[in-house]
């Protein structure tokens, strides 16, 4: 249990202890995953992840194969839900670049 000591906001100047549980100060959000192995098979990517799913991206015939940018995009991938709607929001914080 942890102790806090508070003023309450009518004027009034108390002392009080309130005890409150541990739990309360938990984060609400869970650690990301981090990547256990990563394969790359031109023209795709391969990232596994700790938490047992993976993440696949190919780039396109237009574009020159980048192991590097892969991963990147692998990640990214990731952060945004695994879905393959993922690149939407890239494009959509690109456009006045």
């Amino acid at each position: 249990m942890i102790l806090i000591d508070s003023i309450h906001s009518w004027g009034v100047c108390q002392d009080v202890s309130t005890k409150i549980d541990a739990e309360y100060f938990k984060p609400s959000f869970e650690p990301s995953p981090h990547i256990t192995n990563v394969i790359y098979n031109d023209p795709a990517t391969i990232v596994f992840w700790s938490d047992k799913t993976k993440t696949v991206v190919k780039c396109s015939d237009q574009e020159i194969y980048d192991p590097e940018k892969g991963l990147a995009m692998c990640i990214a991938k990731k952060m945004l839900g695994n879905k393959g709607n993922y690149y939407n929001e890239i494009r959509k914080w690109l456009k006045n670049a």
